[in-house]
C-alpha cells in the first residue's frame, strides 16, 4: 500500500513539474512576444505600404501588359525592353550626376553650418528652427516655390538681375538644357541640407569635451582639432548620412517633376521620372514596373557599397 501511495505521489510530482515547466515556457513566450506585439502595428503599416507594393510591382514586371491589364506571363520581356531603351542609360547618367551633386552639396553646406552652430553663436536656436523649414516642406511645395523663383519674367532672380542692370536678365533657368539640371540641383541642395546639418551637429555635440581640452593643452589649433578630432569622431554619423541621403535623393521625384517634368528635352529626366512617364504617359505599366525594380536594385547596390566601405573603414 505504501509503495502504491509513493508511486502515486511520484506521478503527481512529475505531473506538477511538467505543468510548472509548461507554465514557465508560456510565461517566457508571452514575455518575449510583448515586444513584437508593440511593434505589430508598425510592421503591418510597413507590409501594407512598402512590402506589398514592391511584391506587386515585381509581379506586374513579369507580365506583358495592356494598359493596366496583365496579358501574358513573360519574365524577361519588360526588363529587356526597358534596358534596351537608349534613353534609359541617359536617365541613369542624369540620376547619378544629380545624386552625386546634391549629396556633395548637402554634406559641404551641412558641415559648414554644423561647425558654426556647434560653437553656440547668438541666435543659433532660431537659425536651427528656420533651417528646418526647407526639410519639412513637401517635394511638390518646394518645386512650386523654386519654379516661381526661377521664373524668367516674374521670379526674384530675374528681378535682382534687372535691378543690377544685367542686359539679358530674363534667363529661362528651367527651360534651358544647360541650366535646367544645375537649377534643380541647387533647389534640391536647399531642401535637403538641414537634415544632414542636424545629424552632423548632433554628432559634434556628442564628442567628449575632454578630447578638445587635451588637444588644447598640447597646443593644437582649431583647424587641427577639427581635422584630427571632429572629423574622425563623426565617421559613423557621416556614413549614415551618406547612405540615407543617397537612397532618398536617387529616387527623388516630386520636386523634379514639379519644376521641369523631366525636361527640357529630357535634360532632367532622372530614372524615377522616366519610370513615371512610362506608366502614366505611355501606359506601359509592365515596363514601368520593370524600371522601378531596376531602380530599386541600383539603390540597394549603392547602399551595399556604402556598408562595405564603412565596414572596411571600421576594421582599419
Amino acid at each position: 500500500m505504501r509503495a502504491v501511495l509513493g508511486h502515486a505521489r511520484a506521478l503527481d510530482g512529475k505531473t506538477e513539474g511538467r505543468q510548472f515547466d509548461a507554465r514557465n515556457r508560456l510565461r517566457r513566450f508571452l514575455h518575449l512576444s510583448e515586444g513584437y506585439l508593440f511593434i505589430l502595428p508598425a510592421l503591418l503599416v510597413l507590409v501594407v505600404l512598402i512590402l506589398y507594393p514592391v511584391v506587386d510591382a515585381f509581379w506586374v514586371s513579369l507580365h506583358r501588359t495592356s494598359y493596366a491589364t496583365l496579358r501574358e506571363f513573360n519574365p524577361l520581356f519588360n526588363y529587356v525592353s526597358f534596358l534596351r531603351d537608349p534613353t534609359v542609360l541617359a536617365s541613369l547618367r542624369i540620376s547619378l550626376v544629380f545624386t552625386a551633386a546634391v549629396i556633395g552639396g548637402h554634406f559641404l553646406l551641412a558641415l559648414l553650418f554644423a561647425t558654426v552652430l556647434n560653437t553656440n553663436p547668438r541666435g543659433s536656436g532660431f537659425f536651427r528652427t528656420v533651417a528646418l523649414l526647407p526639410w519639412v516642406l513637401s517635394g511638390v511645395a518646394s518645386g512650386i516655390i523654386w519654379r516661381w523663383i526661377y521664373d524668367a519674367s516674374f521670379g526674384p532672380i530675374s528681378e535682382i538681375l534687372r535691378l543690377l542692370g544685367v542686359a539679358n536678365y530674363q534667363i529661362a533657368w528651367l527651360g534651358d538644357m544647360q541650366l535646367a539640371l544645375p537649377a534643380v540641383i541647387v533647389a534640391s541642395i536647399w531642401k535637403g541640407f538641414p537634415f544632414v546639418m542636424l545629424m552632423l551637429l548632433a554628432g559634434m555635440q556628442a564628442i567628449p569635451t575632454e578630447l578638445y581640452e587635451a588637444a588644447k593643452v598640447d597646443g593644437a589649433t582649431g583647424l587641427q582639432n577639427w581635422r584630427y578630432i571632429t572629423l574622425p569622431m563623426l565617421r559613423n554619423v557621416i556614413a549614415i548620412c551618406l547612405i540615407l541621403d543617397t537612397i532618398w535623393w536617387f529616387r527623388e521625384f516630386a520636386s523634379i517633376y514639379t519644376m521641369t517634368g523631366g525636361g527640357p528635352a529630357r535634360a532632367t529626366d532622372v530614372m524615377v521620372v522616366h519610370v513615371y512617364k512610362d506608366a502614366f504617359e505611355f501606359f506601359e505599366f509592365g515596363r514601368a514596373a520593370a524600371g522601378s525594380m531596376v531602380t530599386l536594385a541600383i539603390s540597394l547596390c549603392i547602399m551595399a557599397l556604402y556598408r562595405r566601405l564603412l565596414k572596411a573603414d571600421m576594421e582599419l
